[in-house]
């Protein structure tokens, strides 16, 4: 289990990994071990951070992955990437993988929020507050 920054972390540099090797014309996620890849990807981060960095390199990574993907264009997306279970898929899909995945730990840190006696981010959103 990780902690709420440990999650927060974890997104992103999950996100790195994705939109790296996603927008490599050679991306294959069996050309390296899953810790290789955030070696490659995430490794310049500090792992000494606090609330308010966390949030910082949450929006900077979303920036920067959103660059990434623009830059890659449509065409790279549509074409194939070997999956880490060395099965074909498009980029896209795993794209898609991708949120999927940060949607979960989304998931994580709501039940997180609600077990401290918060009201998750979203829920206020909807809810006027």
């Amino acid at each position: 289990m990780r902690t709420v920054a440990g999650l927060a972390r974890h997104i992103v540099e999950s996100g790195m990994v994705m939109a790296g090797e996603l927008t490599r014309q050679d991306g294959n996620f069996t050309r390296k071990s899953y810790p290789a890849f955030l070696k490659e990807y995430a490794g310049g981060l500090d792992p000494r951070q606090d609330k308010a960095s966390l949030i910082r390199l949450l929006k900077r990574s979303l920036k920067d992955g959103t660059a990434t993907f623009k830059t890659a264009g449509d065409v790279l997306m549509l074409q194939q990437i070997t999956q880490f279970n060395g099965e074909p898929a498009t980029r896209l899909s795993w794209m898609s993988h991708g949120v999927a995945h940060e949607e979960y730990h989304r998931g994580q840190l709501c039940v997180y929020a609600r077990l401290l006696g918060l009201v998750p981010a979203l829920t206020k959103l909807i809810h006027g507050g």
